[in-house]
């Protein structure tokens, strides 16, 4: 796991990276430190972030870090700044905390502990290698797996990768999820489709469109419908 750090400020810099090290020794869980120098730098890797320290200096840190949280939704935000008045705003965009400067060690320390609880608790990522690369995909990503000549693919919202996995690996792995079978080419995330005409196809992400088999149309249905259930949606 990775967390970010971008902060205009050197000394601050160097008292997180400090405080970060510190608790990547207590941790049990193996977590790396990136120093960002620049904004585009970090929005880069942004994918490969699971949090981000953020500070607000000249550039707009809030502006900033919602552009970054819409790249990447599960990130978590961490602010440490002067600036007090930027506390609502921050956790309109939904900032996990913000402290004042000066840094509380102890308590960034505590913060990071909390964010390393809910990335297990709430983030399933599957781990994969691949003609050599490893990567991970987090499973809320994927918006639909389809096999082509032997190959499976994999589309994301992020990208598109080509795996030497047999269906009936994703299957096993993605179907005790919110998982479903529209067709045996195909194996979508329902929480993806934003549209569903009965028995004949699906849209997902407003952007992909496949149809339903008439050997799947019924499984398909049932799956959707109990999906659907813990869902609010007007009848």
């Amino acid at each position: 796991m990775n967390i970010a750090i971008y902060n205009g400020d050197k000394k601050t810099t160097e008292e997180v990276l400090k405080t970060v090290e510190a608790f990547s020794h207590k941790s049990s869980k193996n977590w790396q430190q990136i120093v960002f120098d620049s904004p585009g730098e970090l929005k880069q890797c942004i994918n490969s972030i699971d949090v981000a320290i953020l500070g607000i200096g000249e550039n707009d840190g809030i502006a900033f870090a919602k552009a970054l949280l819409e790249a990447h939704s599960r990130l978590i935000i961490i602010f440490v700044t002067s600036h007090s008045e930027c506390l609502d705003d921050a956790f309109e965009i939904g900032a996990f905390r913000f402290f004042i400067k000066p840094l509380d060690s102890q308590r960034l320390i505590n913060a990071l502990l909390s964010a390393q609880k809910r990335i297990l608790e709430e983030t399933c990522y599957l781990y994969f290698k691949n003609s050599g690369t490893y990567g991970r995909i987090c499973f809320d990503d994927i918006i639909y797996i389809e096999i082509e000549n032997r190959k499976t693919i994999v589309v994301t919202e992020n990208a598109i990768i080509y795996t030497d996995y047999k269906m009936s690996y994703w299957h096993n792995l993605l179907m005790k999820r919110n998982f479903a079978v529209p067709h045996n080419s195909f194996i979508v995330n329902l929480d993806k489709v934003t549209h569903y005409k009965k028995r004949q196809y699906l849209v997902l992400n407003n952007s992909f469109i496949i149809n339903i088999s008439r050997t799947k149309g019924l499984d398909f249905d049932n799956r959707y419908s109990i999906f659907l259930k813990d869902k609010h949606y007007i009848a």
